[in-house]
């Protein structure tokens, strides 16, 4: 979970377990602000830039899976990306991070503990009568 102790740093993040191959989506429109690949870290990347004022962070992508480019738009649900093992993962999973004044922008900008943004978005935690 987010905060939990890392080898000289914290997670910034949640990690969602999933199977190889899931689509993962766009949570909110917005823009596509990078996405790129590091060996020994986040394996294939991309960070949205929200409509909501987050930026997001989805990390280990699944090789060849990334269909969305820097600058483009998006909506939400849009397809980014498939849930991979790419990186430092030690199993298949999205490494997911929000964000408050841009993706590492400055001194100023920081990650906050997406859960409660991932709950929100759980349509299958909200009773269907809500739903409707």
């Amino acid at each position: 979970g987010f905060g939990a102790a890392r080898n000289g740093y914290s997670h910034q993040g949640q990690d969602i377990t999933a199977a190889e191959g899931v689509p993962v989506v766009a949570p909110v429109a917005g823009s596509i602000s990078f996405t790129d690949y590091q060996a020994h870290a986040a394996g294939y990347y991309i960070v949205e830039k929200g409509s909501d004022g987050y930026d997001y962070f989805f990390a280990h992508c699944q090789k060849g899976s990334v269909v969305v480019a820097p600058e483009q738009a998006v909506l939400a649900g849009q397809p980014l990306c498939n849930v991979g093992s790419t990186g430092d993962a030690t199993g298949p999973h999205l490494h997911f991070e929000a964000w408050e004044g841009g993706w590492r922008v400055d001194g100023s900008s920081h990650p906050i503990d997406p859960l409660p943004l991932l709950k929100s978005w759980d349509v299958s935690a909200t009773p269907a009568a809500a739903r409707r």
